[in-house]
C-alpha cells in the first residue's frame, strides 16, 4: 500500500477469533483489523494475510507474542473502493471531545472496576 498516491485499494475490515495456547490453556480472542487489496476478490494471499493482521493486533493487545493455535476467521465488511488518503480522511468539523469523569465513573462501574 502507499507506492501510488491516488491509486484506489478495497478496504476491507476482518472479524474473527485468534485462538491461543497460554500455559497449556486454550484462549479463543475475538480480534478485528484492516486489510486493503487491490480487487474486490479475496483469494487464499488475502485470507493469510487478514489472519497474520489477526494475530499481530492480538500479540499488541497482549503485550507479547502468545503461541498461536488458530485464527478462525468470521466476517469482512467491505468499506469501499478508495485511496489510503480518502480512507483516512478525517471530517473537518470533527472534534476530539474528552469522556467525562461521569462518564467513566459510569462506564467502569458498568464494566465491574467501580
Amino acid at each position: 500500500m502507499g507506492q501510488v498516491k491516488n491509486h484506489r485499494l478495497h478496504f476491507w475490515l476482518v472479524a474473527g477469533n485468534v485462538v491461543i495456547n497460554q500455559d497449556d490453556n486454550i484462549h479463543s480472542i475475538p480480534q478485528n483489523g484492516l486489510i486493503a487489496t487491490d480487487d474486490r476478490n479475496l483469494g487464499e494471499y488475502q485470507l493469510g494475510k487478514a489472519q497474520q493482521v489477526l494475530q499481530a493486533n492480538c500479540a499488541k493487545v497482549l503485550g507479547e507474542a502468545p503461541q498461536f493455535v488458530d485464527v478462525v476467521l468470521i466476517n469482512f465488511t467491505y468499506l469501499g473502493h478508495m485511496t489510503e488518503a480518502e480512507f483516512h480522511k478525517r471530517p473537518k468539523d470533527l472534534a476530539v471531545r474528552e469522556r467525562s469523569a461521569e462518564v467513566l465513573d459510569l462506564t467502569q462501574e458498568l464494566e465491574g472496576r467501580g
